[in-house]
């Protein structure tokens, strides 16, 4: 497991696209309804990107209505921080992996 704040940037352009830099690190996301994960009925583990951690399982799989994947429980919460939202006009939690530090 690789710790994302120990991690040189530099190191992180050669693993993640621009869209994915943008979207675990910079908190931009991609267009609902799009993208690999959405609409992915697979089974398995979903790891964090930047450190490989398993953070949620498609047993805990749910249908938010978003168009994003969303998941009831993780494997084990301790792997996770949580944090207020408040833009937009509304609150919501961003869920970041503690050790990849991955939105």
């Amino acid at each position: 497991m690789t710790d994302r704040r120990t991690k040189p940037e530099a190191s992180w352009n050669a693993i993640l696209t621009p869209q994915q830099e943008k979207v675990v690190h910079q908190k931009g996301t991609d267009r609902a309804f799009t993208g690999a994960w959405w609409n992915n009925h697979g089974k398995g583990r979903y790891a964090c990107i930047a450190c490989g951690q398993p953070l949620f399982s498609s047993d805990a799989t749910v249908d938010s209505g978003t168009g994003w994947p969303s998941f009831d429980r993780p494997i084990d919460g301790k792997h996770l921080q949580r944090h207020d939202d408040r833009s937009f006009f509304l609150t919501r939690t961003e869920v970041v992996c503690k050790h990849g530090d991955a939105h």
